[in-house]
């Protein structure tokens, strides 16, 4: 799973519109994948992030999603736009 910097700034810049979640369990492994999605008026807009179907349980696939986005918005990332 990789993150780019426009990703990265969706997700810093959109507050309680991003949300965390998970799919599964896969066929395959009986396993849980997360996802990030950004939410618009109240309807899911577009998926950010997801990751393979790795996780034990949903709540752990969640948990995982929640915490990334906390430590994506811990970042010091700088916007592009502003040099312009």
């Amino acid at each position: 799973m990789g993150i780019n910097l426009m990703t990265a700034l969706i997700i810093q810049g959109n507050g309680q519109d991003i949300k965390c979640s998970f799919g599964g369990p896969a066929k395959d492994n009986g396993k849980y994948c997360g996802w990030i999605s950004l939410w618009k008026d109240g309807d899911l807009h577009t998926e950010l992030l997801s990751t393979e179907a790795i996780f034990d349980t949903a709540m752990a696939a969640t948990a995982y999603m929640e915490k990334l986005v906390v430590k994506v918005r811990s970042l010091d990332l700088i916007d592009p736009l502003q040099k312009l």
